[in-house]
């Protein structure tokens, strides 16, 4: 994989890997695991042994931030794999690590990386110079931002969860981990905790900027004012945790 040419092009300095630079590479994968606990995953699919690449995390001192990265060999482009590993992936640095923000990085013209990160949510945020050349700054947060000015009263998203009862969504919310978790009635609740949706990431706050209509299983965010473009989308849960770890709303 490191030793094709289309697929190192944008990688680093853009060269293939001798097999001493393969070497050193995975001594500093297996380092970064010894040393932080997380790191790079190789990819592989789960009919089979075949390794497809590798996806997972940066963070060496001096890199520009928590980095998320993937590299599949060539074979195995077009197939939505690294769309699929980079999101399971992004999900557990905000849900696991705790992580408030990750980034990629792209050289200019690598644009099937770009997408692949414009599909999992992460958006432009300036340009870098990094070993050798320009570099492009991706980045998604921990909460929900607008793409564009909202008028207020527009719907701006939705997140439909898990059906449970109100003792089960009790039980998990008393665990130790970022959830999220909607009671529709006394006896019935959302969990949307495992959603995909960009949505799920909407931060508490007392003074929000938007509020919520609970209907049919689903959840739906309307904005309660003009909510500039950039701007963090936030709304008032109720009773929540004020660490922004658990956030608990009762209709």
């Amino acid at each position: 994989m490191c030793a094709d040419a289309e697929v190192m092009r944008y990688i680093g300095p853009g060269e293939v890997e001798s097999p001493e630079d393969a070497w050193r590479t995975i001594a500093a994968i297996l380092g970064h695991w010894a040393l932080l606990g997380y790191g790079m995953w190789a990819l592989e699919r789960c009919d089979s042994d075949a390794l497809l690449g590798r996806v997972g995390y940066i963070d060496r001192p001096g890199w520009p931030g928590f980095e998320l990265g993937w590299l599949l060999a060539r074979g195995h482009w077009g197939h939505g794999y690294a769309r699929e590993a980079a999101g399971v992936a992004l999900r557990h640095a905000f849900e696991l690590l705790q992580r408030e923000r990750v980034i990629s990085l792209f050289r200019p013209r690598n644009r099937r990386s770009v997408a692949v990160a414009e599909a999992n949510g992460e958006t432009q945020h300036g340009n870098i110079q990094l070993m050798g050349g320009q570099t492009l700054v991706y980045e998604e947060r921990l909460g929900a931002f607008a793409t564009e000015a909202i008028a207020p009263s527009r719907k701006i998203g939705e997140i439909r969860g898990e059906s449970i009862s109100v003792a089960a969504a009790r039980i998990r919310a008393s665990r130790h981990e970022r959830i999220m978790i909607v009671e529709l009635s006394p006896k019935r609740a959302i969990d949307l905790s495992k959603s995909a949706d960009p949505m799920r990431y909407t931060n508490h706050s007392c003074r929000r900027n938007t509020w919520l209509s609970i209907a049919q299983g689903r959840v739906e965010f309307y904005a309660a004012q003009p909510i500039a473009q950039g701007d963090e989308i936030t709304v008032n849960y109720g009773e929540t945790h004020h660490q922004g770890q658990r956030h608990h709303q009762r209709r």
